[in-house]
C-alpha cells in the first residue's frame, strides 16, 4: 500500500506531473507510481467532498457543480493502468481532476463558513 501524500507533497507531485512533456517523458516505472499515488489520492478527495456536501446545506447552483466535478471523478478514478504511451496522460488528467475536487472542497468549505 502506497503511503498518501499530504497536501505539500501533493502540490509539488503535481508541479512535476504537470511539467512532464510527452516527447520526453518520465520512466515508466515513474510514471506509473504517480499514477497510482494520483488515484489513491483522488478517491480520498473524493470520498472527503461527497461526505462533506452531505454534511452541510448547499445551494443549488454550487451543489450541481459539486455533483459534477464528483460524477467526473466516479468515471475517471480506479481505472485500470493506462497503455503503454498514455502513462503521462493519465497522470496530467488525474491532477487536473484532483484540482477540480479541491476546489469544489474548498467551495463548500467557503460556502458553509
Amino acid at each position: 500500500m502506497t503511503t498518501l501524500p499530504d497536501k505539500m507533497a501533493f502540490l509539488s507531485l503535481s508541479d512535476m506531473v504537470l511539467a512532464w512533456e510527452p516527447q520526453a517523458p518520465p520512466d515508466t516505472c515513474t510514471a506509473l507510481n504517480a499514477v497510482e499515488l494520483l488515484d489513491e489520492y483522488g478517491r480520498r478527495a473524493e470520498r472527503d467532498l461527497r461526505a462533506l456536501a452531505h454534511s452541510v446545506p448547499v445551494p443549488p447552483d454550487i451543489a450541481a457543480r459539486v455533483q459534477a466535478t464528483l460524477g467526473e471523478a466516479s468515471r475517471r478514478l480506479c481505472l485500470r493502468p493506462p497503455p503503454a504511451g498514455h502513462t503521462v496522460r493519465r497522470a496530467q488528467n488525474l491532477v487536473r481532476l484532483l484540482q477540480a475536487l479541491h476546489r469544489a472542497t474548498d467551495l463548500l468549505d467557503h460556502d458553509h463558513s
